[in-house]
């Protein structure tokens, strides 16, 4: 049971670096098995908080704050108004809403107007449409692979403004 357990936190852990989200639901697939149901929910969520908290303290230094207030204020209206939301509605409606917004998603995406897509990642998306996951993982990797070559992070790539930009450093090169 605890080697389950451990494997499920190294993959979370694993997607997290590599994702920067995703923790709860890929430790949630492995820790179903050995844990109580009732156990799992707040455990992913402590593992979530904990590789979030980490992340944000890697990347203190090159963090904007400036730029994170729109998001952060946005935070402070929606999860309050979420909360409520979830509390007030039935499950179903939940469940459907959620349905409903994936499959539209999903179908966008698959017939979505790919001039939106920048040059540089034309390709990618075009990956990302026929393999789903290994499209996912491909843009990753390039955006990763661009962001290095260009002596930045992804993360300075998106959060502050003197960094290049990864669709500039991609078509550079």
């Amino acid at each position: 049971m605890l080697v389950i357990v451990l494997l499920g936190a190294l993959a979370a852990g694993l997607t997290t670096g590599f994702a920067g989200f995703g923790t709860g639901l890929v430790a949630s697939d492995l820790w179903f098995h050995p844990l109580p149901a009732s156990m799992v929910p707040p455990l992913a969520a402590l593992a979530s908080v904990a590789a979030q908290s980490i992340g944000i303290i890697t990347v203190r230094k090159a963090f904007n704050w400036n730029k994170a207030q729109p998001f952060l204020l946005g935070g402070l209206i929606g999860v309050p108004l979420g909360i409520a939301a979830l509390v007030a509605a039935s499950p179903f409606w939940i469940w459907t809403a959620i349905a409903t917004f994936l499959i539209a998603y999903a179908a966008y995406q698959l017939v979505g107007d790919p001039s939106a897509v920048s040059e540089a990642g034309a390709a990618d998306a075009q990956t990302a449409r026929l393999a789903s996951p290994a499209g996912s993982s491909a843009a990753l990797l390039v955006c990763q692979d661009s962001c290095r070559s260009s002596g930045s992070t992804c993360v300075e790539a998106i959060l502050i403004p003197s960094a290049p930009s990864t669709s500039r450093s991609m078509s550079s090169s």
